[in-house]
């Protein structure tokens, strides 16, 4: 992996922490009230979990490109507050998908332009290191050493190449446990899928609430057994959730509700768990 892909995944990792993980609901509530102290407070978190993340890293080139995708994340969501202000739950789930596309078309971009390949990577095939590693493999090849010797050589080689795919995978993984669940709200929002009554409802209101987590919990299982290439685990686990939801199926407009909410929540794990899969299998960053 170039190191400028692995900025790139680290300023995604920051940008999926502070968007979904880090911020509060009353930091929510107050940018989408227009409020600046609601925009400040996520640049800042944004900004000090970038800065954390990529402390071993850090020079005035680091600094102006965080610094440039922090504003350009709070422009972004200004926007699309702006726009969604009043608007359908269709719009709002429209631009919540642009939204995201924004903010990761923005790191992909900015970082490139601060730090292209040229600047980062002694040569063109894969960066600085994996050159450095292939050599080292190729040297063993030729220096007579004890099989310990080796053994241990490639037990650091192979811990290397692991090591450089947690920050993607982390990402992906995040992404799509916590990601997954605003996306799978908007989804239910919905005019044609909104389960009527639910203001109304307090029990029913919370077991919605149970529901999200619950979902999320279920993601994370997915995903993982997906990665794993488990696949008959997938249907197990959807059974095993519809079955806690028994007796609430019997209400046809539930289980509408229901089925869209899993299905959903079940296509953002398979698609997260294959391209899991594929960086694992193929190390295709």
């Amino acid at each position: 992996m170039d190191t400028s892909l692995d900025t790139v995944f680290l300023v995604l990792l920051a940008h999926a922490l502070s968007d979904f993980l880090l911020q509060p609901g009353s930091i929510a509530l107050a940018k989408c009230q227009g409020r600046f102290s609601g925009y400040l407070a996520h640049f800042t978190i944004l900004l000090a979990v970038s800065i954390s993340l990529t402390l071993g890293r850090s020079s005035l080139r680091m600094v102006l490109a965080i610094l440039s995708v922090a504003l350009l994340h709070v422009l972004t969501d200004w926007g699309k507050n702006l726009i969604a202000r009043g608007r359908s739950a269709q719009v709002e789930l429209g631009l919540f998908v642009l939204d995201q596309a924004l903010h990761i078309s923005a790191v992909i971009l900015v970082v490139s332009f601060f730090f292209p390949p040229s600047v980062l990577s002694r040569d063109w095939t894969g960066g600085f290191l994996p050159g450095l590693l292939s050599g080292l493999v190729e040297w063993l090849t030729l220096v007579p050493a004890t099989t310990s010797q080796k053994a241990l050589t490639v037990y650091s080689l192979r811990w290397v190449q692991v090591s450089r795919l947690l920050v993607p995978s982390a990402f992906i993984y995040l992404y799509a446990i916590f990601g997954g669940a605003v996306l799978v709200r908007k989804v239910l929002d919905l005019d044609w899928v909104a389960l009527p009554g639910t203001n109304q409802n307090s029990l029913r209101e919370r077991s919605l609430k149970v529901g999200r987590y619950i979902g999320m919990l279920e993601r994370a299982i997915l995903t993982a057994f997906v990665a794993c290439g488990a696949y008959h685990a997938v249907g197990f686990v959807i059974a095993a959730k519809s079955v806690a939801r028994f007796k609430d199926l019997e209400d046809r407009g539930f289980a509408e509700y229901y089925l869209v909410g899993t299905l959903t929540s079940s296509c953002i794990a398979v698609v997260a768990g294959f391209l899991l899969r594929t960086i694992w299998n193929f190390g295709v960053v």
